[in-house]
């Protein structure tokens, strides 16, 4: 019995390759959706781990360009900071402060799945991670002539992540465990703490995506989205006391 076709046209395997790699999203009623939902879920879970942070996060469409002769370009988070730091490099931006971050997310399935040669379906894409890494970098240049850098955050069905992904995560755990140093683990080792914590966002963000990858193979929209577009929480007894958010759990 053959499976329904892609809304592409095309018959799907039954490996899930192209579910995950085909743009117009899984077979149903409403394709191109449950790629919003698996990108929306892991997109909350970065703005969560911002949270723990303390840095103030949230979804924001911010264009990357103020002309209106071009099509307007939006990342998908910002997240604030309350120093400003200087750009690197030769461009004609550098040494330039930004005091934000502008990330967009990506979810690629490394292995071909939507190639007029059905034959390739399931063949390992060695340039998949790096070519969507160099695409979003340059389609969001222009962040870079603002007062926000552009940071890709592109993850991989196989739980890849992006090296500049990697490197936000290990400063979000950085700025968490200079927090939490003063408090609750006083005493203990910095470089031990940040490590603790790095290993638990790297976690929420890897269960995000798993749900997301699962999201896209079987067509489901589903996605509770968390009290997150406010920005930092609010906790009385102190930023990391809420063990509903501090946790390395599926993220809803």
């Amino acid at each position: 019995m053959q499976p329904p076709k892609c809304s592409c046209g095309r018959y799907p395997d039954i490996f899930g390759h192209h579910k995950l790699c085909c743009r117009h999203g899984a077979v149903n009623n409403n394709p191109t959706q449950a790629r919003y939902a698996a990108h929306n879920i892991i997109r909350d879970s970065i703005i969560q781990c911002c949270q723990l942070a303390n840095v103030k996060a949230r979804v924001d469409r911010i264009p990357a360009s103020d002309s209106t002769s071009q099509r307007r370009r939006y990342g998908d988070l910002i997240a604030f900071f309350s120093v400003g730091h200087a750009r690197s490099g030769t461009s004609r931006s550098a040494n330039t402060l930004w005091d934000s971050i502008v990330g967009d997310v990506s979810l690629v399935h490394p292995r071909h799945g939507d190639t007029d040669d059905h034959n390739l379906w399931g063949v390992w894409n060695e340039s998949a991670l790096h070519s969507r890494i160099a695409a979003k970098v340059l389609r969001y240049s222009d962040y870079n002539n603002t007062s926000h850098a552009f940071l890709p955050m592109v993850t991989t069905t196989y739980n890849d992540m992006s090296n500049d992904l990697m490197r936000f995560i290990w400063f979000l755990a950085e700025q968490q465990a200079f927090h939490a140093m003063s408090g609750e683990m006083l005493g203990e080792a910095p470089l031990d703490v940040a490590r603790l914590f790095a290993r638990r966002m790297r976690a929420r963000v890897a269960c995000a995506i798993a749900v997301g990858t699962a999201r896209r193979l079987v067509g489901s929209t589903a996605h509770a989205p968390s009290s997150i577009t406010s920005g930092l929480p609010i906790h009385p007894s102190g930023p990391f006391r809420d063990r509903s958010i501090d946790e390395p759990l599926i993220p809803w």
